[in-house]
This record gives structure tokens, C-alpha cells and sequence, in this order.
């Protein structure tokens, strides 16, 4: 139709411009001729080109068509041979009733794809569009339309466009969409903290573990640095160059141990493995690193080898402790029969030398009765007992220097089960221990408080502190820096507190002091012994 149409136009503009420039019959008859012979050379050639554009049309993949708006109708002036293979239609049926594509769209696409067309028509922009056909033989298929918009002279508007069949592409994306959401869901079900890097080792995304281990929000982790998270409790020079080796040589690494103080949560040991993982959506390479929070097993770890070699010592300190009573029972002995037997006699400096013996050997026996103690592990005896009752009993029989300003801030505390003997036993080291610290002057701060299910009790310092590398250490049996001491103190202590169900902790800077805190719970129900 469109041929026949220029043929037409052209015919008439040649031949009205033909009789105004000939004037004589004879040239108009030969300009008439010859007029006819450009038109046939024209016809032809567009005959040529309509089949060369018709060839290329049923070449291209999908449908190449022209659609033209008029008054709220379509018109189809060509539509390419790919709309039988795709639609089930044929171009024929198509141009004689351009509505049938139109009443293949599924309901659900409907109304964006009338919208989108309507957006085209008005801003003359091109038009595009995804949406789902129901074909001829029933099969949903997914088309991808482009078609650019031409106003004609006579006001309507002529779209040239294609329409691709993307079934298998958003099929295969579906695909990818099902596999991320069933990566995801593994993920969020693992216990473990997941996190995975960019090549900048900068959070992509985390799971749910991740953000209740500890305590962070996604919009302060997603887009950060790695390193930069928290109060940078990740920032360990040995942990980034493991994780910048990672995909460029990729390697990978397992139980990587980080021990650190992590914002909101405190001390904690992390277990790490990292793996060099590969996202097909977009190709790019990425980092997996599993976080293990390890701190209470590593706790119940040392409290077994804590209790082994506590049980090894016990053993060793319980032979020694009888070995050493009897001797010096005798030793004890003569030296009272020397005292009596010289008191009247004795010049001053046997005196003296007589009473030396007689503080050195109880300064032994001390220390007998504390290793034997500490063999024996001796389980309380629970009875309620008042606390700060104790408290303030240990303070008034305690010899502190006068140099040494004590304050006490005891908080109201019900009365509770406790061994009594055991407890003044621990408070009697730690007011001791405390006023050894600050040899000069100093204060020293005893306060009692309750916090929810247990009872804190600190002795507060400012002594000359305890070196860092010795925190870990002081409660280890027989470990002093004492010159005459023996390090059974803290360790009996601590043996105490934990028969008691509870804890000591200690923190302590060199120069500024240290500070103990006893942990003890409130309700405790007493073991029967068979």
C-alpha cells in the first residue's frame, strides 16, 4: 500500500512539473515518455528495496513492526514474518487486526504497558518496555519492546520498533533470583556470624547472626570498610594482608584467632575462616569470612586445664604440707622449751634470735595451713549470712597503715547463702593485697551493689597497678611478685568465689592501680552430698 502511495505521488509531481516546463506537443509528448521511464526506474527500485528491507525484517530476531496511533486506534502498516514463530500469529492476521497482540498481554501488564505507551506518545520518547504475552498456543512467553515515535503530517503517530522474545533470559534470571534467595536462606539459618567483602574489603552484605552477635544495624555495616567497623576491633594488620591475598592469589585461610575488647559486646575471642567466593550475576569475585565466637569454650578450656593443674598442685602441696607440719611442730617445740628454759638466763640477742624462730615458724605454718587448704578444696557451708555484715568485720580486724584512706560504699543486700569463714577469707586477702599495693599512701574503695541476679563486691585501689602481662596470670597457684610471697592467695580466692558459683575479675593499670570485683549470685541452692 505504502509503494503504490509514493508511485502515485511521485507520477503526479513529475507530470505537473513536466507540462510547465515543456511548452510544444512534440517536447511534452517526450517528456511525458520520459517521465514514465523514471517512474518505472523508481517503482522498481523501491520494489527492490521493499524486498530487501522485508528480508532483512524476517531476518532479525524478534518482530519488527509499525504501528500507528489514530484517535485512540492501531493501525499495523508492517509487521516482520518473526511474528508467527513467536506470537502464532501471521502478519496478515496481525495488520488486519493489530488488537490481537494487544489482547495477548496478560492482565497483571496490562495497565503499565497501555501507561508506557501513552508516556511515548506525549513526550515523543522512545518507548520500552518488558512485559508477559499469552501466545496462541496458551505458552506464557516474557517480550522486550523498543520502538521509536515519528508524528505524521496528518497529526497521528508512527511507532518503528521491535519486539524481543526474553523468555529464557528472565528465566534464567529467575533462576539466579531462586539461588541467591536459597544462598540467602542458608545463610540466615547458620549460627555463625557471615559477613561478604568487595574487593575493598568493604561489607557487600551480612547475615542476621552477624548483626545480633554483635549488635550493629545493616546501615551501619553495609558500605564500611571492614576495618572500620566498630571501634576498629578489626583492624589487625595480620588479618588484612590474609584477606588482600585472598583474590588475587586466591588463597584462603582457617581459625585466624582475634582476641579483642568489641564495642557493645566486650572481651571476646573470634575464631576466622575466610574463602575467595564468585557471583555469577554480576562476575564479580568476592570474599566469604565466617566468624566463630569462641570465648566460652576457650573459658571452659582453661578451667579444665585450670582444675588439672590445680588438682596436680593440690596433690603436691598436700605431701609437702605434712612433711613440712611435723618437722616443724618440733622446731616450734624446742624453740618454746629454749625460751623457758633462758627466759631468765638469755642475753638480749638470744631473746631476739628465740622470737625470730617463733614469728618465722608461724609465718610457715601460714603458709602450710594455705596449701593444705588449697589440696583440700573444702565445698562451703551455705548459711544466710549478711554480707556487709562480714564486710565491715574484716575492715575493723584488719591492720590497714594510717596512710591509706578507706571508703566504703555498701549498697542494701538481703541476706544471702554464703560460707562465712570462706568469704572473710577472700575479703581478708583482698584488703590485704590492696594495702601491700600502695606502700606509701593511697585510697582504697570497698563498695557492695546488686545487680540483678548477683551481688558485686570491688576493692578499688590506687597502688601502683599490675603489668598487663601479669593479669593473666595472678591467679595461677604458687605465681607471686611478691618478695616473700608464696601466690596461693588469689588462687585460693578464686577457688572460693567459683565453690561459691561465682567469679573474680580484676583490671588494673600500671601507675593508676587496680580494681578486684567479686561476683556472687544471689540465689543458690545447696548441693545435698551422698
Amino acid at each position: 500500500m505504502m509503494l503504490e502511495l509514493l508511485v502515485a505521488g511521485a507520477w503526479t509531481g513529475l507530470a505537473a512539473y513536466g507540462a510547465w516546463f515543456f511548452s510544444s506537443a512534440k517536447e511534452r509528448e517526450r517528456a511525458h515518455k520520459h517521465l514514465e521511464e523514471l517512474v518505472e526506474e523508481s517503482t522498481r527500485k523501491l520494489r527492490k528495496s521493499e524486498t530487501q528491507y522485508r528480508e532483512v525484517a524476517s531476518n532479525i530476531p524478534g518482530i519488527v513492526h509499525q504501528f500507528v496511533l489514530n484517535n485512540g486506534s492501531y493501525s499495523c502498516p508492517f509487521i516482520s514474518d518473526g511474528v508467527h514463530a513467536i506470537l502464532g500469529w501471521s502478519p496478515e492476521e496481525v495488520k488486519a487486526d493489530p488488537c490481537l497482540i494487544f489482547d495477548m498481554i496478560v492482565p497483571e501488564d496490562n495497565t503499565s504497558v497501555n501507561q508506557s505507551i501513552d508516556e511515548s506518545a506525549q513526550s515523543m520518547k522512545t518507548w520500552t518496555e518488558e512485559f508477559r504475552i499469552k501466545a496462541k498456543n496458551g505458552k506464557i512467553k516474557w517480550l522486550s519492546g523498543t520502538s521509536s515515535p515519528h508524528l505524521l503530517p496528518d497529526g497521528n503517530i508512527l511507532w518503528n520498533g521491535v519486539l524481543i522474545d526474553i523468555t529464557e533470559r528472565k528465566k534464567a534470571e529467575r533462576a539466579i533470583q531462586d539461588a541467591h534467595k536459597y544462598a540467602e536462606s542458608i545463610v540466615t539459618t547458620v549460627r555463625e556470624p557471615l559477613v561478604i567483602l568487595d574487593k575493598d574489603l568493604r561489607v557487600v552484605t551480612a547475615s542476621h547472626s552477624f548483626y545480633q552477635t554483635f549488635k550493629v544495624k545493616p546501615e551501619e555495616t553495609v558500605g564500611r570498610l571492614l576495618y572500620a567497623l566498630g571501634n576498629r576491633q578489626w583492624n589487625i594488620p595480620k588479618l588484612r594482608q590474609l584477606l588482600e591475598e585472598i583474590l588475587p592469589k586466591n588463597t584462603a585461610f582457617d581459625d585466624f584467632e582475634v582476641e579483642n575488647n568489641f564495642q557493645s559486646i566486650g572481651h571476646r575471642t573470634m575464631l576466622l575462616n575466610a574463602r575467595r567466593i564468585y557471583r555469577e550475576a554480576n562476575k564479580t569475585q568476592m570474599i566469604l569470612l565466617a566468624i566463630e565466637d569462641i570465648t566460652e569454650r576457650k573459658r571452659l578450656q582453661e578451667k579444665l586445664l585450670r582444675s588439672e593443674k590445680f588438682a596436680a598442685i593440690g596433690q603436691l602441696a598436700a605431701v609437702v604440707g605434712h612433711e613440712l607440719r611435723n618437722p616443724l611442730g618440733v622446731i616450734n617445740n624446742s624453740s618454746y622449751f629454749l625460751s623457758r628454759k633462758l627466759k631468765d638466763v638469755a642475753d638480749e640477742k638470744v631473746t631476739k634470735h628465740l622470737k625470730i624462730i617463733e614469728r618465722k615458724i608461724n609465718s610457715a605454718n601460714l603458709i602450710i595451713s594455705d596449701l593444705l587448704d588449697f589440696a583440700r578444696k573444702k565445698p562451703p557451708t551455705l548459711k544466710q549470712t549478711d554480707l556487709n555484715i562480714i564486710l565491715t568485720s574484716v575492715l575493723s580486724d584488719s591492720s590497714i597503715p594510717e596512710n591509706i584512706k578507706v571508703t566504703t560504699k555498701l549498697g542494701e543486700i538481703a541476706p544471702m547463702l554464703l560460707d562465712q569463714e570462706q568469704i572473710r577469707r577472700v575479703f581478708q586477702n583482698m584488703i590485704l593485697n590492696a594495702s601491700q599495693a600502695m606502700s606509701e599512701s593511697g585510697k582504697l574503695i570497698i563498695q557492695t551493689s546488686k545487680h540483678d541476679n548477683s551481688v558485686e563486691i570491688s576493692f578499688k585501689d590506687t597502688g601502683v597497678g599490675i603489668p598487663e602481662e601479669n593479669l593473666t596470670k595472678i591467679f595461677t597457684p604458687l605465681f607471686s611478685t611478691k618478695a616473700n610471697g608464696v601466690g596461693l592467695g588469689l588462687a585460693i580466692c578464686r577457688q572460693i568465689v567459683e565453690g561459691h558459683g561465682g567469679n573474680i575479675t580484676v583490671k588494673s593499670k600500671i601507675g593508676k592501680g587496680s580494681t578486684f570485683t567479686v561476683k556472687l549470685p544471689v540465689e543458690r541452692r545447696v548441693k545435698s552430698e551422698k
